[in-house]
């Protein structure tokens, strides 16, 4: 069988073609990365442009408020603890979601930890979070077992963290 010219240019053809296809392949993967790249830091710049205009720029005041004296919250400051706690869901919700959904590779169950925790070691999110457990539940049960096992650990001291906090903070201050 002999390869004449025709033959050789139907093979660079084919070839060209493939890795045409090839390189769509990566530009394709390439792209899917960069989108879900903005989707992550747009959802975290809403949460947190969000956040601040909910809970205000004396938000540290009512969660220091709520370690230390939590029998002096306003009304306003209590109503700033709720949606510092719901918008602290969310952002967990969102971080799960971009972990199963979106492919991103870490363990979304830290951060809940992490925020729950804070959260917790509240009168005030205590109830928030056993008020809001079963509506929670339906749509996030692993992140209720979190805040349970939470909940089942001995407790910490709010408001002495909250007092070695402000003395560091002042210390830094005074200088």
């Amino acid at each position: 069988m002999r390869i004449t010219l025709d033959n050789w240019v139907q093979i660079a053809t084919s070839l060209a073609v493939l890795i045409g296809l090839a390189l769509v392949i990566v530009e394709m993967r390439q792209t899917h990365t960069l989108s879900r790249a903005e989707i992550g830091a747009g959802s975290f710049d809403l949460l947190s442009s969000r956040l601040l205009s909910t809970v205000g720029e004396s938000f540290a005041v009512a969660r220091a408020k709520s370690c230390i004296a939590p029998e002096d919250l306003s009304d306003s400051e209590l109503i700033e603890l709720r949606e510092y706690y719901q918008a602290s869901v969310t952002l967990i919700n969102r971080q799960m979601m971009m972990r199963l959904i979106g492919g991103f590779n870490y363990r979304w169950q830290d951060s809940a930890e992490t925020e729950l925790g804070g959260m917790l070691e509240t009168q005030q999110g205590r109830a928030w979070f056993e008020t809001y457990k079963e509506d929670l539940k339906a749509s996030n049960a692993e992140l209720v077992a979190i805040g349970e096992d939470i909940l089942s650990k001995p407790t910490i001291n709010c408001a002495k963290k909250a007092t070695e906090y402000f003395n560091k903070a002042r210390s830094v201050t005074d200088l």
